[in-house]
């Protein structure tokens, strides 16, 4: 018996080739995850009060036809059952932005549920570099339901108020 196999659960109802998947996407998620914060960290250190960035945080946007539409309607990831979506923020924080798009998320589901909301959204953390991430399960108009992991990432720049020296 391998060291894997060791590991399983003993279960009878427990589907060799099921428990595997689940381990290899379990793994391959925690690697993606780990990869993003690592470009994130490196990114973020870059990003400096004299860059003039093009104004990217829009609320309309994240959940509109070029956001979580795209993978609504199958532009992105369509024949995915998981995907990820990314928001830069550069106003205000990480923790304001996630409640103004969850609660968005649920308005439209009690409206006219354009965004074909199945389940409530729920916080995850698969690394730790992401505490704010969270799913959100939609169908989609393909008929496939597809989940969706949420990360927020803070570029707002903080200027220094002084140079520090006293005279």
């Amino acid at each position: 018996m391998s060291d894997v196999e060791a590991e399983l659960p003993r279960d009878k109802n427990t589907d060799l080739e099921e428990a595997y998947a689940d381990q290899y996407w379990s793994t391959y998620r925690q690697h993606i995850h780990t990869l993003l914060a690592w470009g994130y960290a490196d990114s973020r250190n870059r990003v400096q009060p004299k860059h003039d960035e093009p104004d990217i945080t829009g609320f309309n946007d994240y959940l509109g036809e070029d956001g979580l539409q795209c993978f609504l309607r199958g532009r992105y990831a369509h024949e995915s059952d998981e995907a990820g979506m990314l928001g830069y923020i550069q106003c205000d924080n990480i923790s304001i932005w996630v409640e103004r798009l969850q609660l968005a998320i649920d308005q439209s589901c009690q409206d006219k549920n354009e965004i074909l909301l199945l389940s409530p959204q729920r916080n995850v953390r698969i690394v730790d570099a992401f505490p704010q991430e969270w799913m959100s399960k939609h169908d989609r108009h393909t008929g496939k339901s597809i989940v969706i992991h949420h990360i927020l990432l803070d570029y707002c720049i903080t200027v220094p108020t002084g140079s520090g020296a006293v005279s």
